[in-house]
Formats: structure tokens, sequence, C-alpha cells
């Protein structure tokens, strides 16, 4: 069973965004099964690395999706993404510096709550503008 399942509502239409959408529940899961599989603090750190990367790389593409179709919240949605960015760096940093594993699930908690919140309420905000357009 998944830690985190897609679900079709949360579905923009914008397959590039969706797919990447569906990346990071993915990843989520991983890093789920790798602490609860007791896997170690090295694969742990490895999946924080990738999920670190992809988020990054995810938000970049959002935010030009967003530039390019001139989306009034483009900033508010910036901001967002970098005190999202802030807050999973500070808890790696504690992971790295010898914290505890159980901090592993509360990034989990924190991760998936964060994501269903900001696809279902912000994310939705950029289809419907976007949608306007066409």
């Amino acid at each position: 069973m998944s830690f985190v399942a897609w679900q079709d509502k949360l579905a923009l239409g914008i397959e590039e965004i969706d797919n990447d959408h569906k990346g990071l529940f993915d990843l989520f899961n991983q890093l789920h099964d790798t602490y609860a599989g007791g896997q170690g603090d090295e694969a742990l750190d490895a999946v924080f690395g990738v999920l670190i990367d992809y988020t990054e790389n995810h938000f970049r593409r959002e935010e030009k999706l967003m530039a390019r179709h001139g989306y009034p919240g483009l900033a508010a949605h910036r901001e967002a993404h970098k005190n999202l960015k802030k807050e999973v760096l500070r808890l790696y940093g504690q992971f790295k510096d010898g914290g505890e594993k159980g901090m592993c699930l509360e990034l989990l908690g924190f991760l998936s709550n964060w994501l269903y919140f900001h696809i279902m309420e912000e994310d939705q905000a950029i289809k419907a503008s976007i949608d306007r357009e066409t």
C-alpha cells in the first residue's frame, strides 16, 4: 500500500505538470518505503537527494509555465515554492546532522499535506487561469 496515492481529482490537465506531480508522489512513497524498510541513513540520504533535485526541477518548470501564460499569482506561487524548499532543506539538514529518523515521518507528513493542498488550491488556480486564456 502506498503512503500517498495519486488521485485523478489532482490532475490539472497539463501533462508535464501532472506527470511531475505523479513523480513527486512516487518519490514520497520511495522515501517512506526506504524509511519503513529500515534501509539506513545512506539509502535515506540518496532518496532525499533525488527528491530535492526533482522538486527543484518541477518548480522551475511550473514557474516557467506560469510566466509564459502571464499568470497573475506567479510571485506568490514562487514564494510558496521557496518556503517549501526552505523547510525541506531545514529538515534535511537536521537529518544530515544526526537528527532522529522519526523526522523522516514528520517530513513525509508535511510534504504530503503540502502537496495535496498546493495542487488542490494553488495549482488548480493556474489551470483556471490558463483555461480562461483559451
